[in-house]
């Protein structure tokens, strides 16, 4: 087993075995008391694993614009990343995807990198085909604990066809899918203070929009990350006529985080 699934199971049987029967417990309490418990159980969680993956970051946002066509751009942003203590990081991986029928990955992603890092920062491109790809930001001799700033860089993926349009579309496509709908997530890989998901439409276009979160790359429900989240409110999700955010603090390693769409016609 490698390291990073024997740290997702880890982190799933930590979460059974702190903050989720903590959450349980907490029913009968007020509110505010209950909400507090999930939020300090997961940082608790995220502090512990941060030692054991070597790396952690303050922030991870992925921004999602679409065009009245379907295709769409991403933007995957990564703030504050710091190696763990004692140890020296070198490279960060990400992947990209697509499963929309007829969704194509366009070309390699493009690193975007603030001004004035000390050391050389590049993206390698270790896989790229129509639904995935596959990359690893290089940060040349490394990040070391206690003798590095933090790094944030940016990574930006155009695709085509990525959503389907209209509701007629959606429904023919995934009428035998576990979970019927278009959207846009994020697996979270590695402990983070928060994770950020932004996703938008074209003025004018017809959907409503909702957040969720799934068993890890299932389809399949996470009814009580789910409800901390809606909890939270508009601080933890906030939606227009056209657009989406959810802001999840403290994200549970091994979740897949997402904002999906339902078409009004």
């Amino acid at each position: 087993m490698s390291d990073v699934l024997l740290a997702l199971g880890t982190a799933l049987a930590g979460g059974f075995a702190s903050g989720w029967p903590a959450y349980l417990r907490g029913r009968s309490r007020g509110r505010a008391e209950s909400q507090d418990e999930g939020v300090k159980s997961n940082r608790t969680l995220a502090e512990e694993l941060s030692g054991r993956f070597g790396w952690k970051a303050s922030e991870i946002v992925s921004i999602w614009e679409a065009t009245e066509d379907g295709d769409s751009t991403t933007r995957r942003q990564w703030k504050g990343i710091e190696a763990a203590t004692g140890c020296t990081v070198s490279q960060f991986p990400g992947r990209f995807w697509v499963s929309s029928p007829g969704g194509k990955i366009l070309g390699a992603p493009e690193l975007r990198l603030p001004d004035g890092y000390a050391k050389g920062v590049r993206l390698q491109a270790a896989s790229v085909n129509q639904q995935e790809s596959r990359y690893h930001v290089e940060v040349l001799g490394g990040i070391t604990y206690g003798e590095d700033p933090p790094l944030g860089f940016e990574v930006v993926q155009e695709m085509e066809k990525s959503a389907l349009i209209g509701k007629r579309a959606v429904e023919e496509a995934f009428k035998n899918d576990t979970f019927q709908y278009d959207y846009h997530a994020f697996d979270v890989p590695v402990p983070t203070g928060k994770l950020r998901l932004e996703v938008s439409f074209p003025r004018g276009t017809a959907v409503r929009l909702h957040p969720f979160v799934f068993f890890g790359w299932s389809e399949c429900e996470h009814q009580l990350e789910l409800k901390r989240i809606q909890r939270l409110g508009q601080s933890g999700f906030s939606t227009g006529s056209t657009w989406a955010k959810l802001e999840v603090p403290d994200p549970v390693v091994g979740l897949r985080y997402a904002i999906y769409w339902d078409w009004e016609k």
